[in-house]
C-alpha cells in the first residue's frame, strides 16, 4: 500500500473538535453564498481543506467528516487519473523515503553541476517561507526540485531516479494512492470537489496560455466523468512564487469562482475571493508545529495580506 499520511485519524478528529470550539464549520455552497451577497459568513468561520486527490484522504478523513457533521472541500490533480502518473511531488515524497538526503542531493548534483547547485540556494528567505516546517537539507532539497529546476530538467530526474529507486510501477502507484473516478463523484455529489489542476505545478512559473491549459484540462477531465459543479481551486504549492493576480484572473475566467493559496493568515473579508489565505492544519491547535495556543485563537492570527484580502 501507498500513502502519504500526514496526520492520524485520531489526531485529525481531536484536531477538528479542538477547532470547533472556536469556529463555526463552513461548507463550499456557504462560500458562494456570501460571495453572492445572498447569505453572509458568521463570525470565526472556517472550511476543511484537502489537497492532491489522495486516496487516505477519501478512505480515512471523510468518514470523520460526515461523523462530525463537517463540510470540507478536496482539491484533486486529475493528471493521475486521466493518464496513470504519480504527480512528481509524491514522486519527490517517494523517492525521500527510499533515498536519504545526502543520497537525494547528490543525485541532483550529479544532473545539474554543484556550481548550479549552490546558485540556487542563495535565497534563503525563500526557502525558509516556503518549507518553513522542515529542516533546512530537506527544505533546499525541496526548493531546488519545486522551484529552481526546470520542467524538463525536473521531469527527467525524477523519472530516472524512480526507475531506479522504486520497484513498483507508477500505474500501479498511481492507481493506489489517488482517488478513482467513483470516489470523486460521490465527493461531488456532496459538492465537496475542487480543482488542483491539471498537474501539480507552480503556475505563476506558466505562461498565461500553460496556467489555463492546467485548469481547463482539469476541468474537462471532470466533465468526462460527469462532474460539473467545480467552482473552486487550490493553488499546486500556493506559495507567494506560485501565484498571483495573473493566475487568479484566468481562474476566473474560466468559471472558478473561489480559490486559495497557502498564506498563513485569516481572511477579514471577501474582496478577493480567488486568492483567499489558509493555515495548514499544522499552524493551528491540535497540529504538528502550532504556533499559538487555542485561547489565542483567532484574534491573535495574522491577517491576510499578500493579496490585500
Amino acid at each position: 500500500n501507498f500513502a502519504l499520511n500526514g496526520m492520524t485519524p485520531i489526531d485529525f478528529e481531536n484536531q477538528l473538535k479542538i477547532l470547533s470550539k472556536k469556529f463555526n464549520f463552513l461548507s463550499s455552497n456557504d462560500i458562494v453564498a456570501a460571495i453572492k451577497d445572498q447569505k453572509p459568513i458568521k463570525k470565526n468561520s472556517a472550511i476543511v481543506t484537502f489537497d492532491d486527490g489522495l486516496r487516505e484522504q477519501y478512505d480515512y478523513a471523510l468518514p470523520i467528516l460526515k461523523k462530525n457533521k463537517i463540510a470540507a472541500i478536496f482539491y484533486v490533480n486529475t493528471q493521475p487519473l486521466s493518464e496513470n502518473k504519480v504527480s512528481e511531488v509524491h514522486k519527490i515524497h517517494l523517492l525521500r523515503s527510499t533515498l536519504n538526503d545526502v543520497q537525494f542531493k547528490k543525485e541532483i548534483i550529479n544532473k545539474i553541476s554543484l556550481q548550479k547547485f549552490n546558485e540556487y540556494i542563495d535565497d534563503t528567505t525563500q526557502i525558509n517561507n516556503q518549507y518553513k516546517y522542515d529542516n533546512k537539507d530537506t527544505a533546499i532539497l525541496k526548493y531546488i526540485l519545486n522551484f529552481k529546476l526546470s520542467f524538463n530538467e525536473r521531469r527527467e530526474l525524477l523519472d530516472y531516479l524512480f526507475k531506479k529507486h522504486i520497484k513498483t510501477s507508477e500505474k500501479e502507484i498511481s492507481q493506489k494512492l489517488y482517488m478513482n473516478p467513483y470516489m470523486l463523484k460521490k465527493l461531488a455529489d456532496c459538492n465537496y470537489l475542487g480543482t488542483h489542476c491539471h498537474e501539480h505545478l507552480p503556475m505563476e512559473s506558466l505562461n498565461d496560455v500553460g496556467i489555463y491549459k492546467q485548469i481547463l484540462n482539469s476541468l474537462d477531465y471532470f466533465k468526462s466523468i460527469d462532474i460539473f459543479n467545480i467552482n473552486s481551486i487550490s493553488y499546486p504549492y500556493g506559495g507567494y512564487s506560485a501565484v498571483s493576480k495573473r493566475v487568479a484572473n484566468i481562474a476566473k475566467d474560466l468559471g472558478i469562482i473561489f480559490g486559495f493559496t497557502m498564506e498563513r493568515a485569516l481572511n477579514s473579508n471577501l474582496n478577493n475571493p480567488l486568492l483567499f489565505a489558509r493555515f495548514s492544519n499544522d499552524d493551528l491547535p491540535g497540529g504538528k508545529h502550532s504556533n499559538w495556543r487555542l485561547e489565542q485563537v483567532p484574534n491573535e492570527l495574522p491577517k491576510a495580506k499578500w493579496f490585500n484580502c
